[in-house]
């Protein structure tokens, strides 16, 4: 039986004692330095999986090799500049939080020497600084997929920011419309000059970037439905896929089809490829701007300020309460999974139940009466 030669290169792989698996890779550094990384795995296929990935990032110059004593701060700036992978506005997020937030902190910390009891001690800081636990977690998230990185590059044997839980962010609470609140909305967003955007957002639940990444090309009359196939986030003029890579057919309702129809009679004939909104000079209309938008459109229809994600949190809202399966509506939105849509509407549950004991106790006659159910379902549901 033969067997293949281990080309120069390839590195080399052998077993300890203790049945851990280790991997070393030759290769000179531009200074003409020769430098040796050791990569470990719990089998041999993960050992030979990550010399890969080490073979290839150094090929393709995505990072600059770095061994364990080099600095933290140097490698965070390396990897982030090497990350083309991410969209304009992430990469400018990443690189945000690694000025203000890790390199204060963390950078002088070498590769090797940080340690989880570091990591949580830097998070007890970041909180006594007043630092949302939103943007804590933000932080810790872009650590630990740098560390991630380094590992499967040989440059650290184990991610430290694995083994530390990052803090708990309170979400904000959902504000959805009322039907009542939504119809208001739909009559005081006539005539306005983005109020078929707001239409389809309350009747279609895209998100905003992907209202302004929406081209007249997307719109099938025949068929009354958008495909969401881009976006354009926001602090972004040019168009990209949309999140999670979220394409798909969303039905367009009555009223959300008569204000797009209405809105093409007025824009005039416009290339497929056209935005559907834009401004007086033809330009992406600004998110800020948008939202001040909906808050003045919705003090006009005489309800609360809401943002445009509430719309979009009204539109899933409206369905759950009309009795929509959770897989339909978790498709309309985009969503990566149904997870994600029961988690975020977990709050709209309880309601849905009450409905449903109504249901049934007309279906089988209850003799409760007219009060029985309201005072009863309502004790019930504080008890739980």
């Amino acid at each position: 039986m033969s067997r293949r030669r281990r080309g120069p290169g390839d590195g080399t792989i052998y077993q300890r004692a203790n049945g851990l698996w280790c991997g070393q890779l030759s290769f000179t550094l531009p200074t003409g330095k020769r430098v040796r990384r050791t990569v470990y795995g719990r089998t041999r296929a993960e050992v030979q999986r990550k010399l890969r990935d080490l073979q290839i990032a150094l090929q393709q110059g995505l990072v600059t090799p770095a061994p364990a004593s080099d600095r933290l701060g140097p490698f965070l700036q390396s990897w982030v500049s090497g990350r083309h992978d991410l969209a304009p506005r992430t990469k400018h997020r990443y690189e945000e939080l690694i000025a203000y937030h890790i390199v204060p902190h963390l950078g002088n910390v070498r590769l090797g020497e940080l340690t989880p009891p570091a990591i949580a001690a830097w998070h007890a800081t970041l909180a006594e600084q007043g630092l949302a636990a939103a943007t804590i977690r933000q932080a810790h998230a872009v650590l630990r997929r740098a560390l991630e990185d380094a590992v499967r590059w040989g440059f650290i044997a184990r991610n430290p920011a694995r083994l530390v839980a990052s803090p708990r962010a309170d979400r904000p609470p959902e504000r959805p419309l009322t039907l009542a609140e939504a119809q208001r909305l739909v009559a005081a967003a006539q005539g306005r000059r983005y109020g078929s955007l707001w239409i389809v957002a309350l009747m279609t639940g895209l998100r905003l970037g992907e209202l302004r990444g929406l081209r007249w090309g997307d719109i099938d009359w025949s068929r009354r439905v958008v495909r969401v196939s881009g976006q354009i986030a926001t602090g972004e003029r040019e168009r990209r896929q949309p999140k999670w890579g979220s394409a798909r057919e969303v039905p367009l309702p009555e009223v959300a089809y008569a204000a797009l129809l209405a809105h093409r009679e007025q824009s005039g004939p416009a290339h497929p490829d056209e935005l559907v909104w834009r401004t007086a000079t033809g330009k992406v209309p600004g998110a800020r701007n948008l939202a001040r938008d909906l808050a003045a459109l919705c003090r006009a229809a005489g309800i609360e300020p809401r943002s445009p994600h509430d719309l979009r949190d009204s539109y899933a809202t409206l369905l759950l309460e009309a009795g929509f399966d959770l897989r339909v509506i978790s498709a309309a939105l985009g969503h990566r999974s149904i997870q994600v849509t029961a988690s975020r509407y977990a709050h709209v549950r309880p309601q849905l139940l009450g409905e449903a004991a109504r249901k049934l106790d007309a279906a089988f006659g209850s003799t409760d009466g007219s009060t029985g159910r309201g005072e009863a379902g309502s004790s019930a549901s504080r008890s739980e």
